[in-house]
């Protein structure tokens, strides 16, 4: 009995800690463009532009570019893995590295479609305590929908 019980209770919490993600490849990112949908919809110019050498290049409104190092993982990692920056990795996270700011950012692939032009990340950065866990609506360039409003900023953020 106290076995089944284990058995059951070992199924509901890899049940409740399981997130759907999805696994691509970093041919999948390499070359494309990204811009998340409230800066679209705020009409905004910055957005993220992936290269084929594991570079995350972020392009601001008012032409400053930050580029990090990234590759693709299946694990979460605890340190940036430098060897696996512009090889062909698969995995369910994006691992980027700040160098100047000495910062790991990882976010969890929750939905990756280039037909439909949508990738859905999830901030598993347990050290940014506001973006840990907020998920975040990407569209690929070119965007070809109408705009939406986005919802009010509250006073403060």
């Amino acid at each position: 009995m106290k076995q089944i019980f284990f058995i059951i209770c070992t199924i509901f919490t890899c049940i409740c800690t399981t997130d759907a993600q999805v696994t691509i490849s970093t041919s999948d990112l390499a070359g494309t463009k990204w811009q998340t949908e409230f800066l679209y919809n705020d009409n905004s110019k910055s957005y993220d532009e992936y290269t084929q050498k594991g570079e995350c290049i972020w392009h601001s409104d008012d032409n400053y570019i930050l580029s990090f190092p990234y590759y693709l993982s299946s694990t979460i990692p605890t340190k940036f893995d430098t060897t696996k920056v512009g090889k062909n990795t698969k995995g369910c996270y994006i691992v980027e590295y700040n160098p100047k700011g000495k910062h790991l950012k990882i976010f969890s692939i929750q939905h990756f479609n280039k037909t439909e032009g949508m990738m859905i990340l999830r901030c598993e950065d347990k050290d940014n305590i506001f973006a840990y866990g907020a998920t975040e609506t990407y569209l690929l360039m070119p965007i070809n929908r109408a705009r939406k409003p986005n919802p009010p900023v509250l006073p403060g953020w």
